[in-house]
C-alpha cells in the first residue's frame, strides 16, 4: 500500500475504515465475518483491505473516483467495499446479474466506471477537490427513477459516520455479538448491517444462500452459530414468525436483538414478535430511507406502546429530526396527517448528476440551522401525542418490494418503449401491503410476453422486474380519467390463471401469493414467486399437513404439478427433537455434547447460550485464572430456624425459578451452554455445633466463612448454588448461601429469600412471584406500585434547577468523538483500612467509593449538588436490549449528593438504600419525577465499580457502553485487589486536564474517606 493511503488510514474521516483498522491492530484474531469459507479474523480482513488499496491506487482510482462493482454475498466484495472507502472512493453496488444497461446507465449518472474495467481505463486523477473530507461520497445506491432511469443516491462520509455510531449505540453493539446478514449486498441495510457489527468489533455471520434455502435453514443456521442480533427486512420476518407459528417453534433464544424495518409493520407483526421471541429479546421498528442514510426513527416495542392500531416508526437518531407539514408547509398538530419530511446530519448528497431531481426532494430546512436541509419522503404520517412518528402510507405510487423502493411508473416506462406495446401499467400487489410487482400491457396485435419481459430485464434492476404480467384490451379510469388501479385488478384477480385448484390448497396458495391467486398452468417462479413467497407456501401446506419440499418450488414444472406432489406430513415426518436439540444437532462438537447429555429431553427444561457477560464471568472462573472469580456469599446468623422446613421451602422456590436449576456445559465448546434441569434438589452441607460454647462457636463460624470464600464454585458440576448451615449453642443456626453471580445477580438473592421465608411463614405460593424465566420475575417485579415509586423519586430529584449544567464539561465541543481513558491508582494500605473499617462500621464499600467520587466532583467543579448514575444490578423491563437469561439486567439508578451527605457515607447510604426498592422505573420515567429539569442534565457521570476481577477477554466491561449514552465521562473502579481508577471520557467535551484534577481528587477523597471512617470506628 502506498504511504498516502497509509496516511489516510491513520487519520480517516470514515470512522469504520478507523474502526476496523484499530480492531486488526488490537484484536487481529477476533473474528470479523462467518462466510460459507469459514472464519475471516479482523487482522486477515485488514491485510486483504490494504493489498486491495493499494492496487487501486495503482489504477489512480482515489478520492472523489466513482466506481461500481458486482457485488455478492462474500467477503471479496466487502474487502472491496472498505478498500474503496479507505482511499476515499465512491462505493457502488450493483447486482452481480445486472445487464450491461443498467450497469452503463448507473455509470453515467455517478460519472463513475465498473471496477472490472478498470484496468483498461487511462488513469484519472483523483475528484475530491469538490467535496471536503466528511462530504466525500462513501457510497452510492442506485434506485429507480420516475422516468424508468436509474438514479444514483450519494451518501457523504460524515452522514455514514454519524449514523454507524448512532445505532451502534442505540442497539447496544458489543464485541461478542454475532450480527445475522440476510439482505442483498447492493442493499443500502447491508451498510447499517455490517457498518455498526465492525464498528463495535462484532462478527457478521452471512449465510451463504441467506433465506433462499427456507426459514427452517436460516432457523438452524441462527441457532448453530448463536446469532445474538437480527437486522432484517419485515417480509422476512413475517415469513420467519409465519414458520415459526406453523412449526410450534419459537424464534431463536441466543437473538438478544430483533431490528426490522425497510416495510410496513403491522400490529399482528408486533404481537407475534412478542409472542415467539425469547422474553428477553429487546424488539425495535426502524424507518429510514436510502436518502436520508438507512435508519432514521427507532421505536423500542418492548417499552413503548403503540398508537391505537397504528404500529410508530419512533422518535429520530440524536443529529436528525423528522418533521409532518401540511400542504402548505406548516407544521402539523400531533396526530395531524402530513407528509413526512427528515432532515438533519445524515442526509445524502443528492442524486448524482441530476440536479433538478436533488433540489426537488432536497429542501432548505426553515426550523434548522442555516443550511439545514429536510428531504421529502413522499411518505403520509403523524406525530402521536408520545412525539413518535407513525407512517401510514405514501402519497404517490412508489411501492416497497422486498424492503426496496420501486417506482412502478417508471418501469411502465421502460415496458412502452417496447415496439409491440401501446401501454403498460405496472404496481404493486396487493395494493394494500405489495409484495411483488404486476404489470398490464395494452398490445398491438399479438404478443409474446416472453420477449417483453427479456427486453424489460435487459434495461432495469433484477428486483424491479415485475413477476406477473397479463394483457387486457383497455384501462379503465377513474372519474378524474385517471388510471383506476383497484378496478383493473379487480378485473385480474387471478392476473391471467387460466386452471382451477382443488378446493383444499387453494386458499393456502392464494394466502401464500398475498392475495393473489397463482396460475396452475405456470412454473412458481413464472407466477412472481421468490423466496419469500415459498416458504410461505410450505408454511400454508404444512398447516394443512402436507409435507411439500422447498427445493420442488424452484422447478420449471407447472405449479400444479409441483402442488401435486406434496405428501401427508405422517409419510415424511421423523422425530423431531426440540429446537435447541436440532440447533445442536447441526454443529460437530455440539453433537458430542449432546451424545454425552444422553437423555436430554427427560432431564432438560432447556438450553441455551450465555450472554456476551455471562460468558466472560464464567469463562474466567471456570479458567481457574481468578480464585473464586464472580462467586457470591450471603451469611446470617438467625435464631430458633426449623431447618427441615426451611430446606423444603428452598426446594420449592428452586422448582419455581429457572435461574436456580441452571448450570454450564463448557467442555469441546466454543462458547458455554446453560443447561436448565428439569428437577434438581439443591446443595446443602449440615454440622451440628451447638454443642460448643458461644466464643468458640463465633471463631468457628468466622473460621468457616473464611474457607468458604477461598473455595471454588463450579458452575459445571452442577447448578451452582451451595448452603452452608451450622447449629450453634441457644437453637441458633449460622447459615451461608454462596452462588455464582453469570446466573444470579446481587440484587435477586435477596428476592428469592423472602420468597424462601414467606413459604417458611406459611403464605400460600398462589400469591408469589410468577415461576419460570428470570424475565417472568423481571416483569412481576416492575408491575409493583409505580406511583409510589414516582414520589419516592420525586422528592429525591425535587430542586435540580433547569438550568444545571454538565458539572464535568468545560470544553464547547459536542457529538460523538472516540472516547479517551485516564487511569490512576490507590495506595494499598489505604485500601486494606477502607475495606476493614467499612466492614467493622456495616457499611458496604460501594456507599464509601459513592461519597468519594461525590465530593471530588464538588471538589472540582465547586457544585453544591452531585448526581452520580449508579449501575445496579437491577431488573426493569424497559432494558431489554441488556440481553440476559437467569438474572442479568443493569438499570442506572441516579443518587443525589448534597454538601451533607459527601462527609458521611453511612448518611448517604441509609438514604440511598430507601431508593432501593424503587429503582425498578427506568431513568427516563424517573426523570419525568423532576419536570423541573426540562432538557438539562440529570446525571454528571456514571459510576461503574467492578467487585470482579477482569474476565479473560477484557470485553466484560463493554455491557454498560449503552447506559452511559452522551455522557461527558464515565468513572470506572475495580475493586478486586488494589484500587484501580479509570476515568472514560469525550475529548470533545472534557479536557484531560479537567480529568486529571478529577482523578486526582477521587484518590484524595478516599484517603480523606478513610481517615474519618477510622475516627468513626475508633468511637
Amino acid at each position: 500500500m502506498s504511504a498516502a493511503a497509509s496516511t489516510r488510514a491513520d487519520a480517516h474521516p470514515n470512522v469504520l475504515v478507523r474502526a476496523c483498522r484499530e480492531h486488526a491492530r488490537l484484536r487481529p484474531s477476533a473474528t470479523a465475518l462467518l462466510d460459507s469459507q469459514g472464519a475471516l479474523a479482523f487482522g486477515d480482513l485488514w491485510s486483504a483491505v490494504q493489498a486491495r488499496a493499494a492496487s487501486l491506487d495503482a489504477l489512480g482510482i482515489g478520492p472523489g473516483s466513482a466506481v461500481l462493482v458486482r457485488a455478492k454475498r462474500d467477503r471479496h466484495t466487502l474487502q472491496t467495499m472498505l478498500a474503496l472507502m479507505l482511499v476515499e472512493a465512491c462505493y457502488v453496488p450493483v447486482a452481480a446479474d445486472a445487464s450491461d444497461y443498467v450497469i452503463h446507465r448507473c455509470a453515467e449518472a455517478c460519472g463513475g466506471f465498473l471496477l472490472e474495467d478498470a484496468g483498461s481505463r487511462p488513469l484519472v486523477a483523483p475528484g475530491g477537490g469538490v467535496y471536503g473530507a466528511c462530504s466525500l461520497p462513501a457510497y452510492g445506491i442506485a434506485t429507480s427513477g420516475t422516468t424508468g432511469e436509474p438514479k444514483v443516491v450519494l451518501i457523504p462520509v460524515g452522514a455514514l459516520s454519524a449514523q454507524l455510531q448512532a445505532l451502534a449505540s442505540i442497539y447496544g453493539i458489543a464485541p461478542r455479538d454475532r450480527v445475522l446478514h440476510v439482505v442483498p449486498p447492493t442493499f443500502d441495510l447491508s451498510f447499517e448491517i455490517v457498518g455498526t457489527a465492525w464498528l463495535r468489533g462484532a462478527t457478521v455471520l452471512m449465510p451463504e444462500h441467506a433465506f433462499a434455502d427456507g426459514i427452517a435453514a436460516l432457523h438452524a443456521y441462527c441457532n448453530m452459530h448463536e446469532a445474538s442480533i437480527v437486522n432484517a427486512p419485515t417480509a422476512v420476518v413475517d415469513a420467519w414468525l409465519a414458520w415459526a407459528d406453523a412449526a410450534s417453534e419459537h424464534l431463536p433464544h441466543c437473538t438478544r436483538l430483533w431490528i426490522i424495518g425497510t416495510e410496513t409493520c403491522r400490529p399482528s407483526t408486533v404481537a407475534a414478535l412478542k409472542r415467539l421471541c425469547a422474553p428477553s429479546a429487546r424488539r425495535i421498528n426502524a424507518y429510514g430511507l436510502t436518502e436520508t442514510t438507512i435508519t432514521s426513527t427507532c421505536w423500542d416495542m418492548v417499552t413503548e406502546a403503540m398508537d391505537g392500531d397504528s404500529v410508530p416508526v419512533g422518535t429520530p437518531l440524536g443529529g436528525a429530526v423528522a418533521r409532518v407539514l401540511d400542504e402548505h408547509g406548516r407544521p402539523c398538530a400531533p396526530g395531524q396527517r402530513g407528509r413526512v419530511y427528515v432532515g438533519g446530519v445524515a442526509l445524502a448528497i443528492g442524486y448524482a448528476g441530476d440536479a433538478a431531481s436533488t433540489a426537488d426532494r432536497f429542501r432548505p430546512d426553515p426550523w434548522g440551522t442555516p443550511g439545514s436541509r429536510l428531504f421529502d419522503t413522499r411518505d403520509i404520517g403523524w406525530i402521536d401525542d408520545l412525539g413518535r412518528l407513525v407512517v401510514a402510507g405514501r402519497c404517490d405510487r412508489q411501492a416497497k418490494i422486498g424492503g426496496i423502493r420501486v417506482e412502478p411508473d417508471g418501469i411502465a416506462r421502460v415496458i412502452e418503449t417496447h415496439h409491440d406495446v401501446i401501454a403498460a401499467a405496472v404496481a404493486g400487489v396487493p395494493l394494500a401491503h405489495p409484495s411483488m410487482l404486476a404489470a398490464w400491457i395494452i398490445a398491438r396485435d399479438e404478443i409474446a410476453l416472453g420477449d417483453v419481459k427479456e427486453f424489460v430485464a435487459q434495461r432495469v434492476q433484477p428486483y424491479e422486474l415485475p413477476r406477473r404480467w397479463c394483457v387486457v384490451d383497455a384501462f379503465p379510469l377513474t372519474p378524474n380519467g385517471k388510471l383506476d388501479l383497484q378496478a383493473l385488478q379487480a378485473a385480474t384477480p387471478d392476473l391471467g390463471a387460466t386452471g382451477h385448484w382443488d378446493e383444499a390448497v387453494a386458499p393456502a396458495l392464494e394466502k401464500a401469493f398475498n392475495g393473489n391467486m397463482p396460475d396452475p398452468h405456470t412454473s412458481f417462479l413464472g407466477n412472481g414467486g421468490d423466496s419469500l413467497i415459498a416458504m410461505a407456501v410450505v408454511t400454508e401446506f404444512r398447516r394443512l399437513g402436507l409435507e411439500l419440499p422447498l427445493s420442488a418450488l424452484w422447478s420449471e414444472a407447472p405449479l400444479a404439478e409441483v402442488v401435486g406432489g406434496a405428501r401427508p406430513a405422517a409419510e415424511t415426518a421423523t422425530p423431531r427433537a426440540s429446537g435447541f436439540v436440532t440447533a445442536l444437532a447441526m454443529d460437530r462438537c455440539r453433537l458430542q455434547a449432546l451424545r454425552a447429555l444422553g437423555a436430554v429431553r427427560e432431564v432438560l427444561d432447556f438450553v441455551c447460550g450465555p450472554t456476551a457477560l455471562q460468558a466472560d464471568m464464567l469463562v474466567a472462573s471456570m479458567d481457574g485464572c481468578v480464585e473464586g472469580a464472580y462467586v457470591e456469599r450471603l451469611s446470617a446468623t438467625l435464631g430458633a430456624l426449623d431447618l427441615p422446613r426451611f430446606k423444603e421451602c428452598w426446594r420449592i422456590v428452586t422448582s419455581r425459578h429457572d435461574a436456580l436449576r441452571t448450570y454450564v456445559m463448557a467442555d469441546g465448546l466454543g462458547r458455554p451452554l446453560l443447561l436448565c434441569l428439569r428437577d434438581h434438589d439443591p446443595v446443602w452441607e449440615l454440622e451440628d455445633w451447638s454443642h460448643l460454647d458461644a466464643s468458640a462457636a463465633r471463631t468457628r463460624c468466622e473460621d468457616l466463612l473464611r474457607a468458604i470464600v477461598r473455595s471454588p464454585l463450579d458452575p459445571s458440576v452442577g447448578p451452582p448454588f451451595h448452603w452452608t448451615a451450622r447449629k450453634l449453642p441457644g437453637g441458633r443456626v449460622f447459615l451461608v448461601f454462596s452462588y455464582h453471580h453469570a446466573l444470579l445477580d446481587g440484587w435477586s438473592d435477596g428476592v428469592l429469600l423472602d420468597e424462601a421465608f414467606a413459604l417458611y411463614h406459611g403464605r400460600s405460593e398462589t400469591t408469589l412471584a410468577p415461576t419460570g424465566s428470570y424475565r417472568d420475575l423481571a416483569a412481576w417485579l416492575v408491575g409493583r406500585d409505580r406511583d409510589a415509586a414516582r414520589e419516592v423519586w420525586n422528592a429525591q430529584l425535587r430542586g435540580l434547577g433547569v438550568d444545571r449544567p454538565w458539572l464535568l464539561t468545560d470544553r464547547d465541543g459536542s457529538g460523538p468523538a472516540d472516547s479517551h481513558q485516564e487511569h490512576a491508582a490507590v495506595p494499598d494500605a489505604a485500601v486494606a483500612a477502607i475495606r476493614g473499617t467499612a466492614r467493622r462500621l456495616r457499611i458496604p464499600l460501594s456507599a464509601v467509593l459513592r461519597s468519594a467520587v461525590a465530593n471530588a466532583i464538588a471538589e472540582v467543579t465547586g457544585s453544591r449538588e452531585v448526581v452520580i448514575g449508579m449501575l445496579s444490578s437491577l431488573r426493569p423491563t424497559e432494558l431489554a436490549h441488556v440481553a440476559q437469561t437467569a438474572g442479568l439486567m443493569l438499570n442506572l439508578v441516579p443518587l443525589r449528593f448534597g454538601c451533607e451527605d459527601v462527609h458521611d457515607p453511612r448518611a448517604a447510604f441509609r438514604r440511598h438504600a430507601a431508593l432501593e426498592p424503587h429503582a425498578y422505573l427506568s431513568l427516563d420515567e424517573v426523570r419525568r419525577c423532576a419536570p423541573e429539569l426540562g432538557v438539562a442534565p440529570l446525571i454528571d457521570t456514571a459510576l461503574v465499580l467492578d467487585f470482579f476481577a477482569a474476565a479473560r477477554s477484557g470485553e466484560g466491561a463493554g455491557f454498560v457502553a449503552h447506559t452511559r449514552g452522551n455522557l461527558p465521562c464515565t468513572i470506572h473502579i475495580r475493586t478486586r485487589g488494589a484500587f484501580g481508577i479509570v476515568v472514560e471520557h469525550n475529548p470533545a467535551a472534557v479536557s484531560p486536564e479537567c480529568v486529571r484534577k478529577l482523578l486526582d481528587a477521587i484518590v484524595r477523597n478516599l484517603l480523606r474517606t478513610q481517615d474519618a471512617l477510622l475516627q468513626d470506628a475508633s468511637t
